[in-house]
């Protein structure tokens, strides 16, 4: 006879084994990822002050369509922009899943190429407001659910 696995157990322990080693910090936040069966989450921790500097998943990601893989990356191409605006460095792990090219422009010289290039400011600042926008939409509905009474 077969045993059966219990999937979450195992997850749990991984998740466990993993946090035993990896701790973020301001400098260097943990990125966090949790893929379900439909949706991708991922979150950018800083464990030190225990907070979330920034999170994205795929319920966010109202524009893509596809396979997983797609909105997978589209989450981390979302987590990537949000992260941008915080006070963070780089996250501790990052796992491409293909040949890519990365990157790295510390914070205040892409604030300065903002204000070198405006155009490609206000074009970030309007993808930003929109995806802000969505997301608040999306709290309101689904306060909406938790409690309809609105109170």
């Amino acid at each position: 006879m077969l045993k059966q696995t219990d999937r979450n157990g195992a997850r749990v322990r991984r998740h466990s084994r993993v946090r035993g080693k990896v701790r973020g910090t301001t400098e260097r936040p943990r990125l966090a990822v949790f893929r379900s069966i439909t949706h991708t989450y991922a979150q950018v921790i800083d464990d030190a002050s225990g907070t979330t500097l920034a999170a994205a998943s795929s319920l966010d990601a109202k524009d893509a369509k596809g396979k997983r893989t797609e909105l997978a990356k589209t989450v981390g191409t979302l987590l990537g922009e949000l992260a941008l605006f915080t006070e963070t460095t780089r996250p501790v792990t990052a796992t491409a899943t293909e040949p890519s090219t990365v990157l790295c422009i510390p914070r205040p010289l892409f604030l300065k190429m903002l204000d070198g290039y405006p155009d490609a400011a206000v074009r970030l600042r309007e993808i930003l407001a929109k995806r802000t926008d969505e997301s608040e939409r999306d709290m309101q509905r689904l306060r909406a659910v938790i409690d309809p009474s609105g109170r």
